[in-house]
C-alpha cells in the first residue's frame, strides 16, 4: 500500500521524448522540464484525471525525499481514474 505522506509527480516517456517539454506535468503548463512539473500528495493523486499525453502513457511517478522522481519507480494508473483525453 501506498503511504498517504507521500508525493507524486506525473510523468510521460512519450512527451518527454517527442513532445516541447519535458515529459513532466504542469498543472499551469502542461508539459515541462522536472524543475517545473507540479508536485501532488496522495488526496490529489486519488482525486486528479491523468492528462492527455502522446501514446497515451502520462502516470504517476514517486518523489523521493529531495524532490526528484524516484529511482524510475512509475506507479500504476489508478484503474477507476479516468484520463482527460486521448491521442489517437
Amino acid at each position: 500500500m501506498i503511504q498517504a505522506g507521500k508525493r507524486f509527480m506525473i510523468y510521460s516517456p512519450n512527451e518527454a521524448q517527442m513532445g516541447q517539454g519535458g515529459g513532466y506535468w504542469s498543472n499551469d503548463d502542461g508539459w515541462v522540464d522536472l524543475n517545473s512539473a507540479t508536485i501532488f500528495d496522495w488526496s490529489e493523486r486519488k482525486t486528479f484525471c491523468l492528462p492527455a499525453s502522446l501514446g497515451n502513457d502520462a502516470d504517476w511517478v514517486d518523489i523521493d525525499g529531495d524532490g526528484t522522481p524516484g529511482s524510475e519507480i512509475h506507479l500504476p494508473a489508478d484503474a477507476d481514474r479516468p484520463k482527460m483525453g486521448t491521442v489517437p
